[in-house]
C-alpha cells in the first residue's frame, strides 16, 4: 500500500503527534485525513494523539490570514482508520492544555485512554529514557523514582519546586501503540476505559491518597506508595507540566499496606488486574513485578 520513498519501510503509516506536533496532528486527524480518503485511499492508516490539549493548530498562518479551528477541537466522527488519543492526567486538567473540554464518547474509529497519576512529563522521559535499552535496569531506577523523587533533572539545568512526577506514562503508552499496531493492521480495536473523574471546574477529583480516579488503572495508582498526580508542580522553565511526587510517610504506608507483604500482594494483584485489562503489556508487567519494593525494606 505504501509507494515511494517509504515502499521498503513497511506496509502501514502512521501519524504520531506529541507536545507541539500534536496539534499538527489533531489538525491533520479533524481535516486532512478526510480530504485524503475523499480524494481515494487514506493517506494515514491511523493516528495517535499523544498527550494533546483541548485545540488545534490553526487552519492556516502568515503569510495567510490566521484562520483558527474550533475550541474545543473534535474528531471527525466520519473518519475511517484509526485515531487513537492519550492522555496524561495534566493534559486532561492543567491550565493552557485542558482536554477535558474536548472529550468526545469512543467510536468505532476513536479511542481515548486518560491516565491518573501521570505528567506530561516525568521522570522517565527527562533522563532515565535516555539509557533504557530494555534491560530492566531503567524500570529499577524508574520505581526507585516513587521512593526517592527528584526535584531538579539534567544536574541541575532545570530545578522545580516540588519532586517530579514517577508515575506510569510510559508504560502505559507502550500498550496504547501495542493497541494500536493490533487496530491498524488488524482491526482489532483497543480496550474501553473510562476518563478521569473531574469536578464542575475541570480538576481531577482525589481519593485518600490524593490520586485521580477513573481513567486507566495501574499499579502505580491502584496500589500506592505516593501520591502521583500531573498537576501542583512549579518552577523553572516546563516545570508546570512535570507533574509530582510525594511519598507516602511511614505511618500512611503502614495503614495503606501494613507490612512489605502486604505491599507486594497489592502491588502484584493490581499488576495483574492492569495487564488483564489492556492497560500494561506483559513483558512491562515481568519487569514490575521484579522492581517491586517496599519503601525503607
Amino acid at each position: 500500500k505504501v509507494d515511494g520513498p517509504l515502499a521498503d519501510h513497511g506496509q502501514r503509516l502512521v501519524r504520531i503527534g506529541h507536545h507541539d506536533h500534536r496539534r499538527r496532528s489533531i489538525r491533520q486527524a479533524l481535516d486532512l485525513g478526510q480530504i485524503v480518503q475523499r480524494r481515494g485511499e487514506p493517506l494515514f492508516d491511523g493516528f495517535l494523539l499523544h498527550s494533546r490539549s483541548g485545540v488545534a493548530a490553526s487552519l492556516s498562518q502568515e503569510p495567510l490570514a490566521r484562520v483558527d479551528p474550533p475550541d474545543p477541537a473534535l474528531i471527525r466522527t466520519d473518519l475511517s482508520v484509526p485515531v487513537f488519543q492519550f492522555l496524561s492526567e495534566t493534559d486532561v486538567a492543567a491550565a493552557g492544555l485542558g482536554f477535558g473540554r474536548a472529550r468526545q464518547p469512543d467510536t468505532e474509529y476513536i479511542r481515548t485512554w486518560e491516565v491518573p497519576g501521570t505528567a506530561h512529563a516525568d521522570t522517565y522521559n527527562l533522563g532515565l529514557a535516555d539509557t533504557d535499552d530494555g534491560g530492566g535496569a531503567v524500570d529499577e531506577a524508574l520505581f526507585e523514582t516513587m521512593i526517592e523523587p527528584p526535584s531538579a533533572i539534567y544536574s541541575g539545568i532545570i530545578s522545580c519546586d516540588f519532586p517530579i512526577n514517577a508515575g506510569p506514562h510510559t508504560y502505559v503508552l507502550r500498550a496504547a501503540v501495542r493497541g494500536l499496531q493490533h487496530w491498524v493492521r488488524a482491526g482489532t480495536e483497543p480496550p474501553v476505559f473510562g476518563p478521569i473523574d473531574l469536578d464542575a471546574a475541570g480538576d481531577p477529583l482525589r481519593d485518600a491518597d490524593g490520586i485521580a480516579p477513573g481513567g486507566v488503572r495501574t499499579p502505580h495508582v491502584d496500589a500506592p506508595i505516593a501520591t502521583l498526580s500531573g498537576l501542583g508542580q512549579s518552577g523553572d522553565g516546563f516545570c508546570r507540566l512535570f507533574g509530582t511526587t510525594t511519598p507516602f510517610t511511614a505511618d500512611r504506608l503502614a495503614a495503606s499496606h501494613g507490612d512489605a507483604a502486604g505491599f507486594t500482594a497489592a502491588w502484584n494483584e493490581a499488576v495483574a488486574a492492569a495487564v488483564g485489562s489492556g492497560a500494561l503489556l506483559e513483558e512491562d508487567a515481568a519487569q514490575l513485578r521484579r522492581v517491586v519494593r517496599y519503601p525503607g525494606s
